[in-house]
């Protein structure tokens, strides 16, 4: 489930007297009665040791569903273990709990060179160029540090006791249905549309969330998830584990409120799509052949001395994506008996 409080004290409180733990890579001991249940359904799929398994580490990273025997994820069977760090790995290939780093799709792009004639004068052999041979050449690294989506910040908390059937207040989950839907009236739930709440009304919430999401005077605002994808905190890095949002600093604010909600590696901050920084090969003519000529007028291809800069041809669509379907999510907001 994601949870759009942050993991201060207060949260966590609110979360363990509910049954569910932060989805942070922390080792809990397997032959613990508390975490029985737990262990008995994950096993080592997240990585452990001898004595204690790990809860999934989701910080930086986005889910995706297990491929299976279906197609979609053609690089399934590639897919690493989660936790090097650990004598205990965790699952790899085309399983539960296997990790994929970001790729960029294989596609090219067009260049154009030397497409300009001039007619000039000679009578001695002219060199000019040779259309039968080419060059290939890099063109310039262009690029984030990353591939990704647009995205927002939530935490990631997994349940951990199986007798204890509350929801938190600020859990969000996907909805299969649709918004707004009759038969959300008197559950408790709202959409996570960026609405605006009385904090006297939502206090539960609002102590949770308070202007993570943007806020004025006594009114908080909701999470906007509406055509955003969602990414795990950051937060603190794990020595032996890759940052996975290397860009978490530079996270801007949800909103433009009176204020604006958080910012940087926190939850709730919002980033912009980005493609990683790479460099594309191109071909272009460089070799020459000696042409012999009177005093006539010849039209040719003329290369003069020097670097010329030329862009690629644009290829591609308004955004980067991973493949993805539709969803309207929800956040608890009040606790009803």
């Amino acid at each position: 489930m994601y949870y759009a409080g942050d993991s201060s004290a207060g949260s966590i409180v609110n979360l363990l007297s509910t049954g569910w733990l932060l989805c942070d890579g922390s080792k809990y001991r397997r032959t613990s009665s508390t975490y029985s249940a737990l262990y008995s359904i994950i096993g080592d799929a997240y990585g452990g040791d001898d004595n204690d398994f790990c809860v999934p580490m989701l910080k930086g990273l986005f889910l995706r569903g297990v491929t299976g025997t279906n197609p979609r994820d053609p690089d399934a069977t590639s897919r690493k273990a989660p936790r090097a760090d650990l004598p205990r790995n965790g699952n790899a290939g085309n399983a539960v709990g296997s990790l994929q780093t970001d790729a960029f799709q294989k596609h090219s792009h067009s260049y154009d060179e030397y497409s300009a004639h001039r007619d000039q004068d000679h009578i001695a052999a002219h060199e000019t160029i040779n259309n039968q041979a080419a060059t290939t050449a890099n063109m310039e690294m262009a690029g984030g540090s990353e591939t990704r989506p647009r995205n927002i910040y939530a935490n990631f908390i997994i349940k951990y006791l199986p007798n204890d059937g509350r929801i938190p207040i600020a859990g969000v989950i996907p909805y299969a249905g649709s918004i707004p839907n009759p038969m959300l009236e008197g559950t408790g739930w709202l959409p996570c549309d960026g609405a605006g709440l009385d904090a006297s009304q939502y206090f539960d919430l609002h102590d949770i969330i308070e202007t993570s999401y943007g806020g004025s005077g006594s009114t908080f605002y909701l999470p906007d998830y509406r055509g955003r994808f969602v990414r795990g905190v950051q937060g603190t890095s794990t020595p032996g584990i890759p940052i996975y949002d290397p860009d978490a600093n530079t996270r801007t604010a949800p909103t433009s409120h009176a204020t604006p909600g958080n910012s940087g590696n926190q939850v709730g901050s919002i980033q912009s799509d980005a493609i990683a920084r790479h460099l594309h090969t191109y071909g272009f003519n460089d070799a020459y052949q000696k042409t012999a000529a009177t005093a006539i007028g010849f039209e040719g291809v003329a290369r003069d001395n020097g670097t010329d800069n030329h862009a690629s041809g644009s290829h591609g669509g308004s955004e980067t994506r991973p493949v993805n379907i539709n969803v309207n999510y929800l956040i608890k907001a009040l606790t009803v008996s």
